[in-house]
Formats: C-alpha cells, structure tokens, sequence
C-alpha cells in the first residue's frame, strides 16, 4: 500500500517517523509543503533564502537516499500567501491519481483542516506526527534502527536548530 508523507518543513518529518519509514521505505512518498527558506540554519550566519534552501534540498535528497525513498518533492508553497482550496486539489488529486490510502502528515492546523476536508471524500486513513500528546500509537524502535534513525542528523547541515539525539520511540496519532 502506498503512503504519503506530509511536511510542513523540511526536517520535521525525519525527527518524527524516519524510523517508521526505514522499515518500509519503498512504500512511501514524502512531500514539503514550503519552500522553508526563511529559518536560518543553526551555526551559520544569515544566508541568503536560495543558499538555504539549496542546502536544505541537497540535506532531504541524501536523507532520501540514505533511507531509499523512492519519491521527495517539495511544492514550493510560500508560507504566508497561498490558496488552501488549491492545496486540497493538488493533495486530492495526489491521492486519487497514486493510489494512496495512508497519509502522515505534520501536527500543523492547516494540514489537518485539509485533510480532514479530503477525508470525508475519499477512503483515506490520515495519522499525525510531531503532536505532543498523548499517542494513540508508539513505534518502537530497535538498535539498528535507532543508530541509523541517528546517522541520519549528520546529513542534516541546514537544520534550523541544534538536534542532539532521538529516543527509541516515535509516535502517531490517528485522525
């Protein structure tokens, strides 16, 4: 079955469920939703936005090929000017045209607004990540995929934050 994978930015994603995805990584497309320009990346001074998103794209293709994701692409949405009824067509058409029955997407309104509006039209299961509450389900992980899970921040030049570690869970909440 194939599932997408819905990030508001560039890394959030990776924090949350890479350990999830390296598990079954053939069956998962991941999409950015912003351009995510406008964060500077930790220990550098202010680049321009194209030197931070160039960074940040070449980050998520060698993130992608460390964990073999088949399909990335960002949509190039700027933050603070877009079209939410275009944003569901574009999704709605993602799902239909791909066969996609499962969907994670980021804890961010916007994105649960949206696919909450595609839910009540197509049969779609929908989970959210990066939430801070209680979960309705825990990934553990084990050893290996912890230490790869961890492998993966070397490959993260852009972040916009100093990451140190991950624990050995990862968690979802069903919508």
């Amino acid at each position: 079955m194939k599932k997408l994978i819905v990030s508001w930015d560039t890394y959030t994603w990776v924090h949350s469920i890479a350990g999830l995805v390296s598990r079954s990584p053939k069956d998962y497309e991941v999409i950015i939703v912003t351009k995510d320009d406008t964060s500077p990346m930790h220990w550098t001074k202010q680049l321009c936005k194209k030197a931070v998103y160039t960074q940040r794209m070449d980050d998520i293709f060698w993130i992608g090929k460390a964990l073999n994701i088949k399909k990335m692409s960002n949509m190039l949405v700027d933050p603070l000017d877009f079209d939410e009824n275009k944003l569901i067509a574009e999704f709605q058409m993602k799902l239909v045209f791909n066969g996609i029955r499962e969907v994670y997407i980021q804890d961010n309104a916007l994105l649960e607004i949206i696919f909450m509006s595609i839910k009540k039209k197509m049969n779609i299961e929908v989970a959210v990540f990066d939430r801070f509450t209680d979960p309705a389900m825990t990934i553990t992980l084990t050893k290996e995929e912890l230490k790869a899970k961890r492998e993966l921040l070397t490959l993260m030049v852009a972040l916009p934050c100093y990451m140190i570690d991950y624990d050995n869970e990862e968690h979802l909440h069903r919508i």
